[in-house]
């Protein structure tokens, strides 16, 4: 892309997000998760692989964490009485976690970490990513839902990139994974308020396929949190909104938890407006009647059973609107400067 479009597309954003991405993309072309330059990160719970802990042998143990299965596969309808089939969507189910942070600005980029519970392989080509705030009845508000899918990253591209951070766990190796939210599509929050954020694999099947039996069928799971490290971004305002220790492994390591406990969920995604998945319509229903508890092995001694878990993930904003107003000016200023350099 030339500078000189690129100068010319920030006259066309009225919002300072809009601009900003644009200007963002003048500062640099090149990919990065997050975005260098532009992004602010906001809450963060850091996934558990290799956190040294005292096992119940009493000797240092290194523990890598598991994965919850976070998975939709392609749904059908007709094949009976000479109908023929149709794809209608993606069905199966679906982690859900919770965050609250102090900032007001939207999120715009979503880094989470994940393993491929039946084999070591990649294949995810979409996600699901949907915000909510509630449920009633056992049903989610979703507030935004949105397909991303797997190619390089760029400001507001709806792209995910992943690469495996780690070689192995109880469930095989650990995927990072970083995603740009659509350009006009982030999450606008409040701040201090809690909100939900469920992340999903969208796979392919045939109509014939049984996700839960076939071995070839891709079935990703979400990472759990290493719990040993404090967050520091996410709100503080009581005794539910707040990173807290809520006990002590021996000899004297913290447990930290933040707001309420990660739930599954049955999940159902349907095209949206003209067909499209980039915007698709959800419904998911949470089915978690129990604690979900860490498991013992996996993330640590055997009292680690007795806590609730945390799913890992971070969540990426862009600067305050002051900041961002010097980022956008010293940008432009500088394409514009480079622009006529090249004249």
């Amino acid at each position: 892309m030339k500078l000189q479009s690129l100068g010319s597309l920030v006259g066309k954003f009225s919002s300072p997000l809009g601009a900003l991405l644009v200007a963002a993309a003048i500062v640099s072309h090149s990919s990065a998760d997050p975005i260098m330059g532009r992004d602010v990160i906001k809450f963060s719970q850091l996934p558990m692989l290799n956190t040294t802990l005292t096992s119940d042998s009493g000797f240092p143990q290194a523990y890598h964490g598991h994965d919850d299965l976070s998975t939709a596969w392609s749904t059908y309808s007709g094949g009976t009485a000479g109908q023929p089939l149709q794809f209608t969507g993606f069905g199966g189910t679906i982690m859900t976690d919770d965050f609250a942070d102090p900032l007001s600005t939207p999120v715009v980029h979503v880094k989470w970490w994940g393993s491929y519970l039946n084999g070591p392989r990649e294949g995810v080509q979409k996600f699901l990513i949907s915000f909510g705030d509630g449920i009633e009845h056992g049903e989610i508000h979703l507030d935004l839902n949105q397909v991303v899918v797997k190619g390089a990253i760029s400001p507001g591209s709806g792209t995910f990139t992943e690469k495996q951070v780690f070689p192995n766990s109880i469930d095989g190796p650990i995927y990072e994974y970083n995603a740009e939210l659509y350009l006009g599509k982030e999450f606008e929050q409040r701040p201090n308020k809690q909100f939900s954020l469920s992340i999903a694999a969208l796979v392919d099947i045939g109509p014939n396929q049984n996700p839960l039996t076939d071995p070839s069928v891709v079935r990703w799971g979400w990472h759990t949190r290493d719990y040993t490290v404090h967050d520091a971004y996410a709100s503080s305002v009581n005794s539910v909104l707040s990173d807290r220790v809520v006990g002590v492994l021996a000899p004297s390591t913290n447990v930290w938890h933040f707001g309420d406990d990660t739930s599954p969920g049955d999940l159902t995604v349907q095209p949206g407006m003209n067909g499209s998945f980039i915007m698709p319509f959800v419904r998911l229903r949470a089915t978690g009647v129990s604690l979900q508890r860490y498991q013992p092995t996996a993330d640590g001694p055997l009292a680690i059973a007795q806590f609730a878990r945390d799913l890992s993930f971070e969540l990426y904003t862009v600067p305050e609107p002051a900041s961002f107003c010097l980022l956008a000016f010293g940008s432009v200023s500088v394409a514009g400067l480079l622009g006529r350099r090249r004249s």
